[in-house]
């Protein structure tokens, strides 16, 4: 009789554990969704404003190197500004977009006490 009384105690018991195992997760992956969706709104209204700023200043340079050459070479020169801008980023996409947001995606999911390992092995992942 004492076991049954045991086990009869055990089960609501290992029941609300699991529930609470349950609600725990559900809870954490909230809390990192809002932390991920914040920082891509973020990022989003950053790169809006960055886009005006650039677009201002890139209408800026124009104005002022057409002062000394014509329009027209004055657009190519700042368009090419813009596309050797572009293949730096490209070249350089590893180290200025993939391990920050590796790092990141890493730091959101495992939580913020993970240190990877050092690895100087960089040919592997690509």
């Amino acid at each position: 009789m004492e076991t049954d009384d045991k086990s009869n105690g055990l089960l609501p018991l290992l029941r609300r554990m699991a529930s609470l195992g349950i609600e725990s997760v559900k809870l954490t992956t909230a809390e990192r969704l809002t932390v991920l969706c914040s920082a891509i709104s973020i990022i989003a209204m950053l790169a809006m404003v960055l886009g005006f700023v650039l677009l201002f200043f890139s209408l800026g340079c124009v104005k002022m190197l057409s002062q000394s050459m014509s329009e027209c070479w004055a657009y190519v020169i700042v368009g090419g500004v813009y596309v050797v801008a572009g293949a730096i980023i490209i070249v350089a996409r590893r180290v200025l977009v993939v391990d920050p947001i590796a790092r990141f995606m890493s730091r959101l999911i495992l939580g913020n006490n993970y240190k990877p390992s050092i690895d100087n092995n960089e040919d592997e992942i690509k």
